[in-house]
């Protein structure tokens, strides 16, 4: 079990507080997904933590949902960001069409992808 507070610091930071009542149980799937692919050198079990939580949730523009919009915003203001998750995500579709997971998984992490391309990124 991972405790954090209110902001995470491993290979980039990532700061909860604006969205901690997202969820009053947990973080948002978008933040949970991020504590992941913000790994530079991701092992098998981070990996696994991705699957899950493709396989259960869509990705959409909303906390419902692994929110696109929201991780795709993250990415416009940083460059280092976007490239570990850039990187990540396509390691996270080549492991899940590896392992044989649903068709369904590795749309969604396209569907992420396209999100994060298509947002406008900053001079930063």
């Amino acid at each position: 079990m991972d405790i954090f507070v209110d902001r995470m610091q491993m290979c980039h930071k990532l700061d909860f507080r604006a969205r901690l009542q997202v969820d009053p149980r947990t973080l948002s799937l978008a933040d949970l997904l991020l504590t992941n692919l913000q790994i530079v050198e991701i092992n098998e079990k981070d990996m696994l933590d991705v699957m899950a939580l493709f396989m259960d949730f869509v990705v959409e523009n909303s906390d419902r949902c692994i929110n696109a919009a929201y991780i795709a915003g993250l990415t416009a203001n940083d460059w280092g960001l976007y490239k570990t998750l850039d990187t990540n995500l396509k390691k996270m579709k080549a492991f899940a069409l590896e392992r044989h997971f649903t068709l369904q998984v590795a749309e969604r992490i396209d569907n992420l992808i396209a999100a994060i391309d298509q947002q406008p990124k900053s001079l930063s």
